[in-house]
């Protein structure tokens, strides 16, 4: 009994001991990371801040937007926390980054596990995954990557169970995330294709029958039923969700950009977006992937079945995307298992005889990391005077106190969580005539626009008027100059990688001024 009780109080000592913490507390700068001046700036894009307004919207009881984006339970988790998401939108971007670095430190956590590595390697893999230059991006903002990012951590938790173990409670557990997942992400429909091929390979193993694929299938469709009867339940048509996911894939009309369908086949745009904004393990990862599973799988080791899983995955995404229109988030659920994969790579190649060395490897693959993401990130958030307040939030005040309720903005809604709270509607246009009509709404004291530099990044430089009135504010707004935000909407404008990075340079400068203007009725 007594060696028992050793033997416990020895693995506990272990799990709790300092060492135990790195990963932890790796897990802790990665937060920091996402949370950098984040209070000083405005959310980043307009899915972010239309997100916020959706659910203010659904608290007050108007469900038009509960299938925006194919989302509703995206909208109806953040529900309940609407009165104190409306106290500061911040909030919700400080919940996301906790989720989003939380999916780091569980993917390298089950790593972790699975190559047997020490806490300081793990926590050194943790801030590699967390402080990705697209993972700390999408981190700040107020969308449904991360949450989904979280889920796809976990629905490869379970499948890397169901592969190690042949466990048919695995995959229905996957399942059962996956189709939670697909109601706030539908990107993750991407995962289906990766485990119907896997699936294929390992259909000897005798896990899933005809009638448990009858199972799984019921599984996926059931959210999708419970919603119908939600949707009619709110007075809206119960077809609402399926005519959400149809519209996605098959739009009818080109959007505001003159972006019209989904096809878009650019093999470039990934892999020079790696090259030039991403640390070179990703590709290292990309590329070593089939040498670890050999290797691996000659070894009898427990981790063939992750490695296998991590690169199927990441490889599928990468070819599937392909023919996609494109954007960095598009990645998202790829970019951490390349990273550990990357990782695993360096210490196979150096060996334990060797680890010091590849420690300082990845410490120098850090450093890098975090250089990139001063220059293509941080660099473009400066801190605010000493005792100023953000330009959103001097142009909500402004307005409040001349008596505006009703302003239109140049495609931007970055002003709506400053506004909105003061009793301001922003109304955001995305073409000439759509501008005009919000103009000539309101009373007289609504004879403002605000010119957005967003527009410069949605490509509608049309929305430029030149007659616009005598300017009462102009302030500086660099984080519309962010190369990541114009990556990000190219999937909104279908340009090429080349072509939004040129437009990113030639357009700096008027996509960093943000003026209020009056116009004369």
């Amino acid at each position: 009994m007594r060696l028992v009780s050793r033997s416990l109080l020895r693995r506990f000592s272990a799990a709790t001991g300092p060492a135990a913490l790195l990963p932890w507390a790796a897990g802790a700068l990665v937060l920091l990371a996402r949370l950098w001046r984040l209070t000083e700036a405005p959310l980043p894009d307009y899915d972010s801040a239309r997100n916020w307004l959706t659910i203010q919207a659904l608290a007050n009881g108007q469900w038009t937007d509960l299938f925006r984006h194919a989302s509703p339970t995206y909208y109806l988790l953040h529900l309940p926390l609407a009165d104190w998401l409306a106290a500061d939108f911040h909030r919700g971007q400080v919940l996301n980054a906790l989720l989003s670095a939380g999916a780091a430190v569980l993917l390298a956590r089950l790593v972790g596990r699975r190559a047997a590595l020490p806490p300081l390697d793990t926590a050194l893999l943790t801030l590699l995954i967390g402080l990705g230059t697209n993972a700390t991006f999408s981190g700040r903002d107020f969308a449904i990557t991360s949450p989904a990012l979280l889920i796809s951590v976990g629905v490869l938790w379970f499948y890397e169970h169901r592969l190690r173990c042949l466990s048919w409670r695995a995959l229905l557990g996957a399942t059962a995330l996956l189709a939670i997942g697909l109601t706030i992400n539908y990107k993750l429909v991407l995962l289906l294709p990766v485990a119907a091929l896997l699936e294929w390979r390992h259909r000897p193993d005798g896990v899933l029958t005809v009638r448990r694929a009858l199972w799984l299938g019921a599984v996926l469709l059931a959210p999708f039923v419970v919603y119908m009867s939600v949707a009619v339940a709110v007075g809206l048509p119960w077809w609402r969700l399926p005519a959400t996911w149809v519209g996605i894939v098959l739009p009818r009309t080109a959007n505001a950009a003159g972006r019209g369908g989904t096809v878009s086949p650019d093999l470039g745009f990934y892999l020079l977006y790696l090259l030039r904004f991403e640390s070179p393990l990703l590709l290292i990862g990309l590329l070593s992937g089939p040498w670890l599973i050999r290797t691996a799988h000659r070894r009898g080791a427990p981790l063939e079945h992750l490695l296998r899983l991590s690169w199927w995955l990441s490889a599928s995404l990468l070819a599937l995307l392909t023919f996609f229109i494109k954007a960095p988030r598009g990645l998202s659920f790829a970019y951490g298992p390349l990273m550990a994969l990357g990782a695993l790579a360096i210490w196979q190649v150096c060996g334990p005889d060797r680890r010091g060395i590849a420690r300082a490897l990845l410490g120098l693959a850090l450093v890098g990391q975090v250089a990139g993401l001063w220059l293509h990130l941080w660099r473009f958030y400066p801190p605010l005077p000493l005792g100023q307040t953000p330009p959103y939030q001097q142009v909500a005040t402004y307005l409040w106190a001349h008596g505006a309720r009703h302003v239109p903005t140049t495609a931007g809604l970055a002003l709506a969580p400053y506004a909105t709270p003061l009793g301001i509607r922003v109304e955001a246009s995305t073409t000439p005539a759509a501008l005009v009509e919000a103009l000539a709404q309101g009373t007289a004291a609504d004879s403002f626009l605000l010119l957005d530099g967003h527009r410069y990044a949605l490509a509608l430089n049309r929305l430029n008027p030149d007659s616009s009135g005598a300017t009462v504010l102009r302030f500086r707004e660099p984080s519309w100059c962010c190369p990541l935000l114009w990556l990000e909407h190219a999937e909104y404008t279908g340009r090429s990688f080349n072509q939004t990075l040129q437009a990113c340079r030639e357009q700096q400068t008027e996509a960093a001024e943000l003026r209020l203007v009056v116009r004369r009725r």
